[in-house]
């Protein structure tokens, strides 16, 4: 109250608004929230890759098949539910992301320990999982799919090898078709 009078800033709320969003209009894609978009994809990259590969640890295929391309989701369960009595995975450990120049994909690196029954020796696989960003999907897909290391009981039985393995169109016993997608370094224990 001044002179007796109220003072009301009703009238300059709507001023001060509009001169807010002029400013933001004015300065366009250059505001911080236009690169707010690249670092939410690169979270809900590292967030996805974790969470399929927990699901994985877990066996819980179907949800892990939430992650892989809708035309690869029926082959992918298939193939794990067929092995998840003799097939363990113990462990896993993400060693590398490395995002595309376009944004849109990356290659992710990623070291297992696993088992076969009725073996109990314990081995180790590198896996190199491919992912990209599914615009229709609006979250990030893995392109190569996890599958079954070649070689069932006769490899968890052996002596461990530098065998090649895990690509989408194979499966337990079948020979890899793609020699980077993932390798089987050696037995847990040996140097």
């Amino acid at each position: 109250m001044r002179n007796g009078r109220i003072h009301s800033h009703r009238g300059a709320v709507p001023g001060v608004i509009i001169a807010l969003v002029s400013l933001l209009l004015v300065s366009g894609c250059k505001s911080p929230m236009a690169g707010m978009s690249g670092y939410m994809r690169n979270k809900a990259l590292t967030d996805a890759v974790l969470e399929y590969n927990k699901l994985l640890r877990w066996q819980e295929w179907e949800k892990a098949s939430d992650y892989v391309k809708i035309s690869d989701r029926a082959v992918f369960e298939s193939k794990m539910e067929a092995s998840e009595e003799s097939f363990h995975l113990t462990d896993f450990e993400i060693r590398d992301t490395k995002p595309g120049e376009d944004a849109k994909s990356a290659v992710v690196r990623v070291a297992f320990r696993y088992y076969w029954l009725p073996s109990i020796v314990e081995r180790k696989m590198s896996v190199t999982q491919r992912w990209a960003w599914s615009e229709d999907e609006k979250h990030w897909q893995v392109v190569t799919p996890f599958s079954l290391p070649s070689g069932t009981a006769s490899k968890a039985h052996g002596a461990a090898a530098s065998a090649r393995a895990d690509v989408p169109s194979g499966g337990p016993g079948e020979p890899a078709t793609d020699p980077e997608h993932t390798r089987i370094d050696r037995a847990a224990g040996e140097n």
